[in-house]
């Protein structure tokens, strides 16, 4: 990457590091491991061709089990994030390798920069930082390397304070400019192997600053009070799609009768409280022809119990309605079990924290104890952040109802719907026993 950006682009770099590898490749052997690393630079070059001017992005391996792709010719950061999602799907795909068939998940974290090229291991550290975000904080893949998130104040660096005014006046015209979109993660059940529906994830790309992440952005909707319009934009495009997702199920079956797909969307504080979400919630889904039970909101355990009576009456008012109720991060407090009693949820969804402990240490014993409290209490139950084989035996073998993660798919744009559901189709029949 010698050469500058060139007018009206950008330039990247991605990470691309797979997710528990070293245990893949220690059951493998290494000539096997090897071979699959050598597909993954082959897909990768695949995904990589000539530029315009010729600058080929270049490709590379740099660990045991990561990769680089840089350039500095991109077209734009929607350009970025679009090569970044195909990386994705491609090496999601199943590997075969002595025989066997290794299906593996990445995660990618980026950096973009505008002007001259920085120094190689500057890009390298704030990219790295951003992997590491997703590998180890949660972030969803792909991530990009945030300034504001990643320095302390004090610390030669932005204060995260000083980037809020620019946020907020990039926040301010966002919807307006059509900058927000919605990326799509699948749920299977684990009774009958159907895909069930999928969560709405909103995500935004700033022609200024490219992807933020939305733990840098929600805050300050929430802050400003635009959250409520946007989430209303983020309700109406998802029972949109799925009105047509139900149309084409039916298509498919030869029946007039609609699936039972269902969208969900998560509601933050501000949502939640508004007295006029269940008019809302009714005007839209009349307008899409949509059933109001097919409508899931997700509403966070900390947020119920932080809210307390005003909460109770909001969930009162969308079940009411006829919409359905999910508590997010269930079991990640002590009262997850006065969470059951007192919102009287339709279903609950595992926090990530009770889901990586089986892999982390192998003990099952708070997964067992809250899927039986909920199941007890006629709750089903879904797992979220579902990303090992060993996590899916674990949640099969107490029973939950319905998983979401990457052992299934990562999120999609929308965009990519028509050209994904066969894939994630046959993934899902691969994850059944």
């Amino acid at each position: 990457m010698r050469h500058p950006v060139p007018s009206g682009g950008v330039g990247a770099l991605l990470l691309i590091g797979f997710d528990h590898f070293a245990e893949a490749a220690a059951s493998l052997g290494p000539l096997a491991a090897r071979n699959v690393m050598v597909e993954c630079a082959s897909r990768l070059q695949a995904l990589c061709p000539q530029a315009v001017d010729g600058a080929a992005p270049v490709v590379g391996r740099i660990g045991p089990e990561t990769f680089a792709v840089a350039s500095a010719a991109f077209a734009s950061a929607q350009a970025v994030h679009d090569l970044a999602r195909r990386i994705s799907a491609s090496l999601t795909r199943p590997f075969i390798t002595a025989g066997y068939e290794l299906v593996c998940s990445c995660s990618i974290g980026m950096t973009m920069f505008d002007g001259p090229p920085a120094d190689a291991a500057r890009l390298i550290e704030q990219a790295d930082r951003a992997l590491f975000h997703v590998q180890h904080g949660g972030e969803q893949s792909p991530a990009m390397y945030a300034p504001a998130a990643a320095s302390t104040p004090g610390a030669g660096g932005n204060d995260p304070v000083s980037e809020h005014p620019r946020l907020a006046a990039q926040l301010r015209h966002a919807l307006a400019r059509r900058q927000f979109s919605l990326n799509l993660q699948p749920q299977l059940s684990l009774i009958n192997g159907q895909i069930v529906g999928y969560e709405f994830l909103l995500r935004w790309i700033s022609p200024e600053l490219g992807g933020v992440a939305p733990t840098d952005f929600l805050p300050i909707l929430e802050q400003t009070g635009g959250i409520r319009e946007v989430g209303h934009w983020v309700l109406d495009n998802a029972a949109q799609m799925l009105a047509g997702l139900q149309r084409e199920e039916a298509e498919r079956a030869g029946t007039a009768r609609q699936p039972d797909l269902h969208a969900a969307v998560n509601l933050s504080d501000a949502q939640l409280l508004d007295p006029r979400l269940s008019d809302v919630v009714r005007d839209i889904a009349a307008r899409h022809a949509v059933p109001t039970a097919r409508l899931v909101f997700e509403v966070s355990e900390h947020t119920l119990l932080r809210a307390g009576a005003a909460a109770r009456q909001a969930v009162d008012a969308l079940h009411t309605c006829g919409a359905r109720v999910a508590v997010e991060d269930f079991g990640a407090t002590a009262h997850s079990l006065d969470c059951l009693a007192q919102f009287r949820p339709d279903q609950v969804k595992l926090d990530r924290g009770v889901v990586s402990a089986v892999s982390g240490t192998g003990d099952d014993t708070a997964l067992r104890r809250l899927v039986a409290a909920a199941h007890d209490a006629g709750v089903p139950v879904t797992a979220t952040r579902v990303e090992t084989a060993a996590q899916l035996q674990a949640l099969r073998a107490c029973r939950c109802d319905v998983i979401q993660g990457y052992l299934l798919s990562q999120p999609f744009p929308a965009r990519w719907i028509d050209d994904t559901q066969g894939v994630i189709a046959e993934r899902a029949r691969d994850l059944m026993p």
